[in-house]
């Protein structure tokens, strides 16, 4: 993600992304924000809505990236409603381009990397082909 999108979720959500002031040892979230600007909605949303959690209890950011073609949002506790929230944003980030946030349903492999993008989007991207179901 972006310095812009990046540093405008530290700003709005300080409370939830605090961990990536710590070490790589410490927690994932050093990395920042390990995906593109596309799913930047998609994790302002979740923050919201945890943040609104937050107030009640204390809720931290652990890891936020893509893999497989996938958002993974990981959070430091456990609770039915967090759970709902995160595989909420999982789902959406599944069928959102994450290079420009368009709706899409494909993923793609470009350079061995699984991606979710739309048609314009990986038409842009080197060796980019839609992925065999």
């Amino acid at each position: 993600m972006n310095e812009k999108n990046t540093e405008a979720l530290y700003v709005k959500f300080p409370q939830l992304y605090k961990q990536h002031l710590l070490t790589p040892e410490e927690s994932s979230m050093h990395w920042r924000f390990q995906c593109d600007n596309g799913w930047f909605e998609i994790i302002y949303d979740i923050s919201v809505q945890l943040q609104k959690i937050t107030s009640i209890q204390p809720i931290e950011a652990t890891e936020v990236k893509q893999k497989w073609g996938s958002l993974r949002y990981r959070v430091n506790m456990d609770s039915p409603e967090i759970d709902k929230l995160i595989k909420h944003a999982e789902d959406r980030a599944r069928v959102t381009c994450e290079a420009c946030g368009a709706r899409s349903v494909t993923r793609y492999i470009c350079a061995r990397w699984r991606i979710v993008l739309c048609a314009n989007c990986a038409k842009k991207g080197r060796d980019c082909v839609p992925e065999k179901s």
